[in-house]
């Protein structure tokens, strides 16, 4: 990686330290959107940024092919947005709206209401008892962030068998990133199904992570 490159990271990683101290001190609390998404995706950038310092000198001389590369590409874009998504859907506290497989309330398709979900904007309303007052648009951000697991599952899948078939020093890693994207589903259906015991929940955000890094691990060779 060129002297340039590094110092760009450095500013960033600098900027995003900055930038989640801010949330921190002056924010309005886990009930406004905007700040969680603020956290979420700046600690994730962080996550991926250390993982991209770490990983390309020392997997340089791996050499994947262009065909492999499109694919982690691809597969890195996908997730990040999947990651977003999860964001989305704790920011709405609708990790709980859809407690039935694999259908929603009898739908199967996110409603008209989920743009109501993605306005990080708004402040969510609290009752009497501390808990978040929402409405369809919890349900329609909790189902778009199924779909767009399976198609996460898919190309990280893809992207595996892929480095796998390629018998290079990465297979192991594909086979890494195949297991890490199985027990992630795994675990978001047990999220679902467990009333949302937090150490289920935490270690949903850690094979996220872990996901992220192996990836990262495949593309920067």
């Amino acid at each position: 990686m060129q002297r340039r490159q590094y110092r760009t990271l450095a500013f960033t990683l600098l900027g995003l330290t900055v930038f989640l101290a801010w949330l921190g001190i002056y924010s309005e609390g886990l009930h406004s959107p905007a700040v969680v998404m603020g956290n979420l995706g700046g600690g994730f950038a962080m996550l991926g940024i250390f993982g991209w310092l770490v990983f390309d000198d020392k997997t340089a001389a791996a050499g994947s092919s262009r065909y492999l590369r499109v694919w982690i590409t691809a597969a890195i874009i996908v997730l990040g947005l999947q990651i977003l998504l999860g964001g989305l859907t704790s920011a709405n506290f609708a990790a709980s709206a859809c407690p039935t497989l694999p259908l929603c309330h009898g739908e199967w398709l996110p409603g008209v209401d989920l743009l109501q979900a993605l306005d990080l904007s708004r402040s969510l309303q609290i009752n009497d008892q501390g808990l978040v007052i929402g409405g369809a648009e919890r349900a329609a951000i909790h189902m778009l962030h199924r779909i767009f697991a399976l198609l996460t599952v898919a190309t990280v899948l893809v992207v595996g068998y892929q480095t796998i078939r390629a018998g290079n020093a990465l297979r192991s890693i594909g086979v890494f990133v195949c297991l890490v994207v199985v027990a992630e589903m795994l675990i978001g259906i047990t999220v679902i199904q467990s009333n949302l015991a937090i150490s289920v929940a935490v270690s949903h955000n850690w094979l996220a992570g872990l996901l992220l890094l192996g990836l990262l691990r495949i593309r920067a060779s």
